[in-house]
């Protein structure tokens, strides 16, 4: 994915830039792996209406 899609400026996950990719530095390597906020999707997750009711 890439930030150029159809994605509007305020569903792009800021983390990643809308790239569904972040660098983890963990084991030492600079090395790309999936966003952990947007589970690789480079948008936000939407609100759920879950109240628990």
């Amino acid at each position: 994915m890439s930030p150029d899609d159809d994605i509007p400026p305020e569903e792009i996950c800021p983390p990643c830039r809308g790239t569904g990719k972040v660098i983890s530095k963990l084991g030492g390597d600079p090395h790309p792996v999936e966003c952990p906020w947007c589970h690789g999707t480079g948008r936000l997750p939407r609100p759920t209406a879950d109240n628990g009711s």
